[in-house]
């Protein structure tokens, strides 16, 4: 009886263990399909979010491209009509009163002195002290823009982002296609805001001569973003 009795524990123990080993066998696989499935529905949800963030980007983004280019050309055809630099000055100012309100300022720079010994290198119409036209055109009061010259655009110091300081000059004017400047914090109508520049180049007889840009305030894309990320997984 009681060798009976041990018999009959042993394989009681044996049987025990097997149906535990089989019983971590299958969960572990039951953990490891489920975890699978979670990922790959994860994965998925985010890339349906980053598609829909992709389009609500571009469709504010083409616009501004498209515009810019169609201002380029404008000022590109001035440029080979000999047109004064107070009337491209103009068509800048008059292009951008047309934009929509997230551009919010823009800037030329003529790297290349196009014109006449008689045309007045006047700071009011954007010539700095060296006699480049390189206006920097600020909002007014009068929704409109102002046109500042600046003296300086070829600073290559790194900012936060890697960049140039001037990249929004440089890399136009360097490689004659269109930039856009990594996304950084700026005063705009008296708050911070995400902004960015998109620049292109301006071209003479096929040479680039200097570049033209719009800056974009990003408010209503960052603020996109965070209702995504705060609604995204319960913010997670």
């Amino acid at each position: 009886a009681v060798s009976a009795g041990g018999a009959m524990a042993f394989t009681l123990l044996i049987a025990m263990g097997m149906t535990t080993n089989a019983f971590t066998d299958v969960n572990k696989q039951v953990n490891e399909k489920v975890k699978t499935q979670l990922t790959d529905a994860t994965n998925t949800d985010l890339q349906n979010t980053a598609i829909q963030q992709g389009l609500n980007v571009a469709n504010q983004l083409d616009p501004v491209l498209a515009n810019l280019k169609q201002v380029s050309s404008i000022i590109e055809l001035s440029a080979e009509t000999d047109a004064s630099a107070d009337l491209i000055v103009k068509q800048f100012t008059a292009a951008l009163e047309a934009q929509n309100k997230a551009v919010f300022a823009g800037y030329m720079v003529w790297q290349d002195k196009t014109w006449s010994q008689q045309t007045t290198f006047s700071p009011e119409i954007g010539f700095n002290s060296q006699g480049y036209l390189a206006p920097f055109f600020s909002p007014n009061d009068k929704n409109s823009f102002d046109a500042v010259a600046m003296e300086s655009f070829s600073n290559t110091e790194l900012n936060n982002n890697g960049e140039r300081k001037d990249d929004w000059h440089l890399m136009p004017y360097e490689t004659g296609k269109t930039f856009v400047m990594e996304p950084y914090f700026y005063p705009v109508r008296g708050k911070q805001e995400l902004i960015t520049t998109i620049s292109q180049p301006i071209k003479q007889d096929g040479k680039i001569i200097g570049s033209l840009g719009f800056d974009l305030s990003l408010h209503e894309l960052q603020s996109q973003s965070e209702l995504f990320a705060r609604d995204l997984f319960e913010g997670q």
